[in-house]
């Protein structure tokens, strides 16, 4: 059994994959140390036998400060043995989601064109082409940051929670913003797929991250969600290092 940790700047992941099949999962705030605790009781009796862990801030001792010496442990990192190719010119810059995220896309889809969007704190759209190889992405503000970037950044612009029945044509201070930033970010999507779609035949098209539900219903393309993207390109890239 592998165990897949994903630390968050808000968030910890924890997912145990069996015969490359996802058969457990649980969300904790970083914060939340008594439920974090309760689980790893639970998980130093399971038979794990390897381990990968992916985190921007808590260290891999913080979260099992007594781990089972059987474990065979995996840090994440650019330089391991990935399942895709990275021509990117910071390497070393590249987000440890995107890698997984990407890696989970070639896992699906090998052989295949893909566009890889992370609904996030961030929106990452990412290329993948049909040799594995990572070309490039842009990064922008995701969907809530958008919204507090207008409360914080203003003097009387209120702080308007995302919703989905936004107008085009706001009328009033709250549907102007929620109108502009959701109708904003929704013709940005489209048009990244646009413009992939008239260089790339038989584009797949997969959204992942926190907020990929806001979007499933306003991409005008068949696309593919997987909110587990990131948990099986890390399983994956475990698989490919032990």
């Amino acid at each position: 059994m592998n165990l897949i940790i994903d630390v968050g700047n808000t968030n910890v992941k924890f997912a145990i994959f069996s015969d490359e099949k996802l058969i457990h999962k649980e969300i904790f705030s970083n914060s939340n140390w008594p439920e974090i605790e309760m689980l790893r009781n639970e998980i130093y009796s399971m038979p794990i036998d390897q381990v990968i862990f992916s985190s921007v801030s808590l260290t891999f001792e913080q979260l099992f400060p007594a781990y089972p010496q059987r474990w065979r442990i995996v840090h994440l990192s650019h330089q391991l043995k990935l399942p895709i190719t990275i021509q990117y010119a910071t390497p070393h810059t590249l987000g440890l989601d995107r890698i997984a995220a990407l890696s989970g896309a070639a896992f699906l889809f090998p052989g295949e064109n893909i566009l890889v969007l992370d609904a996030g704190t961030a929106l990452t759209i990412d290329f993948l082409n049909a040799e594995n190889i990572f070309l490039g992405g842009n990064i922008s503000p995701g969907i809530r940051t958008r919204f507090r970037a207008l409360n914080t950044f203003t003097h009387k612009l209120p702080l308007v929670e995302p919703d989905v029945s936004f107008a085009y044509t706001g009328k009033s201070t709250a549907s102007a913003i929620n109108g502009g930033v959701m109708a904003g970010i929704i013709f940005e999507v489209n048009g990244y797929i646009d413009y992939y779609k008239s260089i790339y035949r038989n584009l797949k098209i997969i959204i992942t991250g926190g907020e990929y539900e806001f979007f499933v219903n306003y991409i005008n393309s068949p696309i593919f969600a997987e909110p587990n993207l990131v948990l099986i390109g890390l399983n994956r890239i475990l698989e490919n290092n032990v």
